[in-house]
């Protein structure tokens, strides 16, 4: 029995809908009249707005007529039925003029329009084109007004963290090594899209680069490893750990000398490096615990079976995942949704600066007398430990109002706090003139009914540590 369903949203994409529902089947293309694409409702995977039909008279809304058959109650569920969308029966419009009934689901709770994130957006246009949609409805979708790349940047990077995390799971691990090897290729392949996130490429392909050598030991998996290590080597958050496992690749691969004393050298340049640690501070965390890379080592070099192994190894010990007690804030809240180590939240900070271009960057370390700002490319320099909790707290819009922006930085919001605060936003504009930035009259935009926040138009990337985030002990 054929049972249509009119896609015009996500799901336009005949490989995008398959993910969801493999027996889906394109019958053609159609089109709503009297209504127009809207944005009504937010999500928090999306990272923005997501697709609903509005009424508008005149307007017309084109999508895909798919036959989902059994698989409509399955395609409830990924569409969050019935508190995210309603499915009602509607009739389509083909291109020859025949009317189809067809399933279309809506908003369920319709709020005010918001702007889709820019990863949801060339989902909408890629999906379009694939399902053959005409290029005046393509130029149309093409110029929907939408959440800028850095909002793509804090979803893609959210979901490579969960990957990852997946693909370390002793539970997926047992279950076997192909499903943890998917989450990984897939986390791997997220993280190298333009434009890349580092360290989270590196960090994917030093993952993937381990779980493929639990395959079959081919020529062929032995080369994608080493390309996969040779990868994760150029991250110094990794140390030489990538390198030595890569010497004994190598020499499995029957590399020549010359080779192999070259990437040596590299291994001992990158332990030199990580010894000396960021800044001169502490080494990064090691990767895995000291016993169980020999053992691993020894392995690889002695071709042994890797069963005994099995199921060890994937300890929650690597950067992103071990004293996660960072988050990078910017101008996507959700960019804080993700908790990393000091060492990556650093590492990625640097990685990010060139692709978001912020007015000026920050660290909001636990320590209150060690929080520092940086202008372009110029040098670290003193930042009061209210101010970088100032920004953090507007960047992560956790404050609903003016009263508890001066609690959460402040720590109360009686009439001293209040007058602080306003001396905190002083000179810290004051701070940033001094560097040449251009500002407007007033850094923190706080109007009626919304959600204080900084000026529009400045963008700031912070890196912050839950310890120094909460601390509203008076200085």
């Amino acid at each position: 029995m054929t049972v249509p369903y009119f896609a015009y949203g996500s799901n336009m994409g005949p490989s995008a809908l398959r993910e969801r529902c493999p027996s889906a089947r394109q019958l053609g293309i159609a089109r709503v009249e009297g209504f127009r694409l809207g944005f009504t409702r937010h999500s928090r995977k999306r990272g923005g707005g997501v697709a609903d039909l509005v009424p508008a008279p005149g307007s017309v809304v084109w999508g895909v007529l798919f036959d989902v058959g059994e698989e409509l109650e399955l395609l409830d569920g990924f569409e969050g039925v019935p508190t995210a969308y309603r499915r009602e029966l509607w009739k389509v419009t083909t291109p020859e003029g025949t009317l189809v009934e067809a399933w279309v689901y809506v908003v369920a709770e319709k709020a005010a329009e918001l702007l889709p994130s820019h990863a949801y957006w060339r989902l909408l246009v890629e999906g379009a084109r694939e399902a053959g949609l005409s290029e005046e409805y393509l130029a149309e979708l093409e110029g929907i007004a939408h959440l800028p790349l850095v909002s793509s940047v804090a979803e893609r990077r959210a979901r490579v963290s969960r990957l990852l995390t997946e693909a370390a799971s002793h539970k997926l691990l047992r279950a076997g090594t192909s499903h943890a090897l998917e989450r990984a290729r897939q986390a791997h392949e997220l993280a190298s899209a333009s434009p890349t996130l580092q360290p989270w490429a590196a960090l994917a392909a030093y993952r993937l680069a381990h779980l493929v050598l639990r395959e079959p030991r081919t020529r062929e998996t032995l080369e994608e490893a080493d390309a996969l290590f040779a990868e994760a080597g150029r991250e110094p958050l990794l140390g030489p750990y990538p390198r030595i496992y890569r010497l004994a690749l190598l020499e499995r691969l029957g590399a020549s000398r010359a080779a192999v004393e070259c990437t040596f050298a590299e291994a001992v340049g990158a332990y030199d490096a990580w010894v000396r640690g960021r800044d001169g501070a502490a080494p990064s965390v090691p990767i895995q615990t000291d016993l169980f890379a020999l053992l691993e080592l020894a392995g690889y070099f002695l071709d042994l079976d890797r069963a005994p192994l099995e199921g060890r190894g994937a300890r929650a010990d690597e950067p992103y995942l071990r004293d996660a007690h960072w988050r990078l804030v910017g101008p996507d809240p959700g960019l804080a949704d993700v908790s990393i180590s000091e060492a990556t939240a650093l590492s990625e900070l640097d990685a990010l600066t060139p692709t978001l271009e912020p007015a000026f960057v920050f660290r909001l370390p636990p320590d209150r007398s060690a929080s520092v700002l940086r202008v372009a490319e110029g040098r670290w320099e003193p930042l009061p430990h209210r101010a970088a909790r100032l920004l953090a707290c507007l960047l992560r819009q956790h404050a609903a109002d003016a009263r508890e922006l001066t609690v959460r930085v402040m720590g109360g919001d009686g009439r001293a706090q209040q007058t602080a605060l306003r001396q905190v936003r002083h000179r810290l504009a004051e701070q940033l003139r001094a560097r040449a930035l251009p500002l407007p009259d007033e850094l923190v935009v706080t109007a009626p009914g919304e959600r204080p926040r900084l000026a529009p138009g400045l963008v700031v990337l912070g890196a912050v540590s839950d310890a120094g985030y909460a601390d509203t002990d008076p200085e």
